[in-house]
This record gives structure tokens, sequence and C-alpha cells, in this order.
């Protein structure tokens, strides 16, 4: 009688287009715009966008169907979703809540940072050197990891506007959210358009699209590339996050499943795909201006810098340094060495003094600019080379207007799952969870607006999305669902609602092709950090930057105590709520 009257009562979405643009609004975030074009450029260009493809084939898809069809069959959150298929496994569905909210903490805080941004870029503060200006000025950065340093006010005020606005768009329930998506979905993409445009207009951009779309076919053939590619997906798509179980709760009975997945995982690549271009055509304008400026300091012609960077190159592999380089006479012979006449060696010289030049990056190639991604391809790499574009103020703003609607969508999502698996729980009016929850968000997140946030804020990152994160959690969904309950129902349950229709193989899928995927996945991961290769070099995560041991043991230490208090929620008050249930 009480699921029958839960049935009834719960609120459903105000349309399908709502739905599906909520779903990709989760789907699409900050990782579209930053991770992906790297990752892509990083693991065969081109070639990357085969493996991504695939990975979306067989586990994005499938996986998105998997929560979709547990979702609106049950008509509850990600726990009680669970729990009303065996209630001892209710914690299953607490564990990926839990992440979401801690995860929410300091994702709003990387969505403050953009609001501080859109603020700067009026005036563009941040002027001729963006990437002091992220360090030194915005963050105020210091690495004394036992003393978190004063807080940055200006990060603070960002992060209560932040909160305030994910509290705005959530607190009437998901007939309001449907309508929000309806511009905080394509308003991005109308964004990333004019970026693209403007990008491909400007010199040097056909340069930096062919680091990223030129394909290495011998990538192929590095296990790295594939599982980067199915990570990738994995994480694009707010898998194992309990929002897309979550968001089809309070889809009609009627919804096409199927087709409904299949869309949000196509938006998903398509965005990706579109950022890449958008990231690209910069940066290649970008290298082209620094490597300009650079030959101008020289008094070299810029066709000239490859062959001067190979004879610099050279000398820095016979030990040449900085220093070494200044302590030179600027004899004819030792310009010759750098394929330089004298007066030319002067002015390198000169430019390593000023600090206007790196030896090592004279001639600046696209690879150079974009560094290792996300945060600093959003807050230093962009800022550069908007500066020096005619319009910047203009076209600063319109980037980081995207990139705050990009986050702003997959935050609120987090959040909603989270209230709506309290309020299933608890049955408290979401009027009063909602406020407790952002405060709660908001106080947590004041950790990350210190001077040492940020690098607490990537090491939590780190191993919220790895091996003790969503990984395991994607891993154990599949096997419970696929093994333990009836998926066959299911896959009916979706076929019913839908126009095409998933095969048997669908089943096989989810029991054993996603499970093996996701532990060659999570057993390369952990890896790579124990070893510091991955196969491919990879820095080791516990020394990674200088980082202290026990800085990663207590970030990781955190995350594994994730699992340990979705069981304790789980069975607290269990009894209690459902003597009430069974009352009303």
């Amino acid at each position: 009688m009480a699921e029958q009257l839960l049935e009834e009562q719960r609120e459903n979405w105000g349309s399908r287009p709502g739905f599906v643009l909520a779903a990709i609004g989760s789907a699409v975030g900050l990782g579209n715009l930053w991770r992906f074009p790297y990752e892509a450029y990083n693991n065969g260009g081109g070639a990357f966008l085969i493996p991504y493809a695939i990975a979306m084939i067989v586990i994005g898809i499938p996986m998105l169907i998997l929560e979709f069809s547990l979702g609106h069959m049950t008509q509850r959150a990600a726990p009680e979703a669970y729990g009303h298929l065996k209630p001892k496994w209710r914690w299953l569905g607490w564990w990926p809540i839990c992440m979401s909210l801690v995860i929410i903490c300091y994702y709003s805080v990387v969505l403050a940072w953009s609001v501080n941004y859109l603020a700067y870029s009026f005036n563009l503060s941040w002027g001729d050197n963006a990437v002091a200006f992220f360090l030194k000025e915005h963050l105020n950065y210091h690495a004394e990891y036992w003393s978190l340093g004063g807080i940055q006010w200006h990060v603070v005020l960002a992060l209560g506007a932040v909160w305030l606005g994910m509290y705005l768009c959530i607190f009437k329930g998901v007939k309001l959210v449907s309508k929000i998506v309806l511009w905080t979905v394509p308003l991005p993409w109308l964004m990333l358009v004019i970026i693209i445009i403007r990008g491909l207009t400007l010199e040097g951009a056909v340069s930096g699209l062919e680091y990223y779309l030129e394909p290495d076919w011998a990538q192929l053939l590095r296990p790295k590339v594939w599982q980067t590619a199915f990570g990738q997906v994995f994480f694009s798509m707010t898998l194992a996050f309990g929002v897309m179980i979550t968001y089809a709760s309070f889809l009609h009975r009627k919804s096409d499943i199927n087709n409904n997945a299949l869309i949000v995982g196509l938006s998903d690549v398509g965005t990706s795909f579109a950022a890449g271009l958008a990231v690209f055509s910069v940066v290649g304008f970008l290298a082209l201006q620094t490597t300009t400026a650079n030959a101008k300091i020289m008094s070299v012609e810029a066709s000239k810098l490859p062959e001067v960077q190979a004879a610099v190159n050279a000398q820095q592999a016979k030990g040449l340094t900085g220093e070494k380089l200044l302590a030179m006479e600027p004899t004819p012979a030792n310009a010759a060495k750098f394929k330089l006449s004298p007066p030319q060696f002067r002015k390198l010289q000169e430019g390593v003094r000023t600090k206007k030049l790196d030896i090592s990056k004279l001639n600046v190639t696209p690879d150079k600019v974009i560094g290792t991604g996300g945060g600093g391809l959003a807050f230093m790499t962009f800022p550069t080379a908007l500066k020096l574009l005619p319009w910047a103020n203009f076209f600063a703003i319109i980037f980081f207007v995207a990139l705050m609607l990009l986050g702003i969508d997959s935050a609120f999502s987090m959040l909603e799952a989270g209230l709506a698996s309290i309020v299933d729980k608890t049955h408290w009016p979401r009027s009063r969870v909602l406020p407790v929850i952002c405060v709660l968000g908001f106080l947590a997140g004041l950790v990350f607006c210190t001077r040492s946030g940020d690098p607490w804020l990537t090491t939590l990152d780190h191993y919220v999305n790895s091996y003790f994160g969503v990984l395991a959690i994607g891993l154990i969904e599949c096997l419970a669902l696929g093994w333990i309950f009836d998926i066959k129902k299911l896959r009916a349950h979706a076929n019913e609602r839908s126009d095409w229709q998933i095969g048997k193989w669908w089943e096989w899928n989810i029991k054993i092709v996603i499970p093996v995927i996701l532990v060659v996945i999570t057993t390369w991961t952990l890896y790579s950090d124990l070893t510091g290769s991955g196969g491919d070099g990879d820095k080791f995560m516990f020394v990674k930057e200088g980082r202290p041991v026990w800085h990663n043991i207590l970030g990781g230490s955190f995350v594994l105590l994730l699992p340990v208090v979705a069981v304790v929620i789980a069975f607290v008050g269990r009894n209690r709520l459902r003597a009430r249930a069974q009352t009303e």
C-alpha cells in the first residue's frame, strides 16, 4: 500500500525533453571541455575516437539503460531502488550517493573559480601572465600541507553564489529543473559553437587541429589508450553516481528508456568532440603567437625557430642549463652552436635573463601549450589565449559562462540525487532537507577555498574517480544487478516501453563484459599508482608533485570510508521508518 502511494504521489518530469536535457546536462560537464581534448591528443589523436566510440557502445549506453531501467521500474532514488529489489542492498545505493555528495563539495569550488573568472573577464584581470595570476593571485597557493593557510574570501563569496544557484534550480523539484535545463543545456552548446567558429578563423588553428585529429594508428596497440577511452566514457556519463537512477525515478511510466539512453550517449560524444575543436583551434593560435613573440625577441624569423630549438635541445642533452647559457661568451663559435648570429645569441641570453624565454620552449607547438589538461587548461591556457584576441573581453565572458553552465547542470544533478535519497528514506519535506544539505556542502567546501585547498581537491578527486570510488561502485553494481537480482526483468521493463529493443547480449554485457573491463581499468590504475609507470611512465601518485605520502593516504582513506558510511546509513533507523510507512 505504501509503495502504491509513493508511486502515485511521486513527482514527474514536466516533459520528455526536460528529462533528456537534464540527463544530458548531468553527463556533459567540465570534463568534456578540459579532459577529453587532452586525452584524445595524448592517446592517438583521431585514432582515439575509435576506442572512445567502442567504449560508448560497450559501457556507456548499456550501463545508462541499466540505471534508467532500475530507477524507472522502482520509482525510487538509488538507495530505495536497490532496497526495493533486496532490502539488505540499500547500502549499494547509498554508496554512490555519499560519493556524489563528497564530489559536489569540491566540484562546487571549481564552479566558484568559474564565477570568479567571469568577473575577471570584464577587465581581463589576469593580464599578460595568466599562470602566475591563477596560482599567486587567485589561489594564493602554497604547498604547506599541514597548514591550510588563509581562506580566499573571493572564492568563498563565489562559492556561496554557486550553492545559492543550485538551491534555486532544484528547490521546487524536477518540474522546475525540466524548465531550467531548457536554457542551461543548449546555451553552452551555442557558446561552444561561437568559440569554434572564432577559433577556426584564427591563424595557427589548423596546426592545433592537426594535433587533435591527425590519427596515430600505432597508439591503438597501447593498452593504456583503451583504458583511457573506457575510463573517460565511464566518468563522463555520470555512471555509478546514483544520479541517473534518481533522474529516471521521476520519469512517466510510459517513457522510452532505450531511446533516452541513446540520445544522452550521442550528445555526450558530440559535445566532447566539439569541445576538442574549440580547445585545439585556440591552442594552435596560442602556440603560433608565442612562437612568433619568441622569434621577435631574438630577431629570428619564426620559420627558423625549429632549427634553433633542435640545436638548443642538442646542447641541453649535453648538460646545458639556463645558468650555463648566460655564462657563455657571445662569440661566433658559441652562437653557431645554436644556429644564431652573435647579436641573436645575445638577445637569446637577454630573454633568458629576463625570464621572457624558456630555452626548452622556444619553438612552441600545441602540445607544449595544452599542458596536462584539466583546470590548468581552463584557468591558465585559455585566458592566456583569450587575452591575445580582438574583442577579448567578449570571448572571455562567452567561455566562462559556458564553463559555468556546463558545470552547474552536473552539480545540481548530484545534489538532487542526494536530496531525493534522503527524502525517500526519511519522508521529510524537500523544503527542510535541501537548505541543510546546501549549508553543509558550503561549509565543507571551505576547506578547498584555502591556500592549500587545490592539492586536497586534486588528491580527493583522484581517489573518488579511481579504484576506491566510482570504478568499484560500477563493478559491484553490474555484478549485483547482473547475477544477484533478476536482470531479465530490467531488460523486459526497458523493452516494453521503448521503440527499439535490446537483446540478450545486453544481459551478458552487464554480467560479464563490463565487469571484466572495469576490473582491468581498476587494476591498471592501481598498478600505475603503485609502480609509478602504468606502462607509460606516469608519476607515482603518492609522491606526485612532491606531495607527502600521508597526504595521499589520508585522501584515499577518506574515500575508503564512504562504503562504511553507506552501510551505517542504510541500516540506521530502518525499523522505525518501516513502522512509519506501515502506519501511513
